[in-house]
């Protein structure tokens, strides 16, 4: 995103457009979402790698959201998200594969934490994608599938990824969602945009004293 080497838009890195835009339409901006970071970790093969790389992204993570701040201006809320996991398809490579998706649940879950404190930090909520009303990538219970019975989580990952999902194999790699897979993400961040836009009701105003006679005799 920052310099173009994967994507670009427009001839520039999707930053530098996405400033651009934001420049060119002062206060037009309702809002801005991002789903960033993770190919700063993807390619790390041991633990040495995955930590400077944990550091790397912190340090990405927060250039792009310090340089859409200043080109937004300081009011237009901006959102983040959780990553889910690509790699729990290696669960069907029998006992082995079941030990390595575990283990990228672990490293994903580590990931998620460092994006839930970059974008706390930049004061942007997040839209918890792999949590238990997202892709669930904690949830090993085991359930029904077309693949046969599986966790959870590897359930959801083959169902809304563009992984291939193979019994007695780990199948192929993707790392997007696919159209099911992006309206789970989407309706997670629905969740987290509507909770910031909400108006807090109004103090309820107390009941006026209610006016009371008694008559005597005697």
């Amino acid at each position: 995103m920052m310099d173009g080497s994967i994507c670009r838009f427009g001839g520039k890195s999707q930053l530098d457009a996405a400033v651009d835009f934001l420049d060119a339409h002062p206060g037009q901006v309702a809002m801005i979402t991002i789903d960033i970071g993770g190919n700063d970790v993807v390619f790390c093969t041991d633990a040495a790698c995955f930590d400077q790389a944990l550091a790397t992204m912190d340090a990405n993570v927060a250039t792009i959201l310090g340089r859409l701040r200043t080109a937004a201006g300081p009011t237009t809320p901006m959102f983040g998200m959780t990553y889910f996991d690509p790699l729990l398809n290696h669960w069907f490579a029998g006992p082995d594969g079941e030990a390595y998706a575990r283990g990228t649940v672990t490293l994903a879950d580590r990931i998620n934490a460092h994006l839930v404190d970059d974008y706390t930090a930049a004061g942007a909520p997040v839209a918890d994608v792999a949590g238990p009303n997202g892709y669930a990538i904690d949830d090993f219970t085991i359930v029904p599938s077309q693949w046969g019975d599986a966790p959870r989580n590897v359930v959801n990952a083959c169902t809304w990824l563009d992984i291939g999902c193979v019994p007695g194999s780990v199948g192929s790699f993707g790392d997007d969602a696919n159209a099911a897979g992006y309206q789970v993400i989407a309706r997670n961040y629905e969740t987290v945009i509507d909770a910031s836009f909400a108006v807090p009701a109004a103090p309820a105003t107390p009941a006026a004293p209610v006016a009371t006679t008694a008559a005597f005799t005697g």
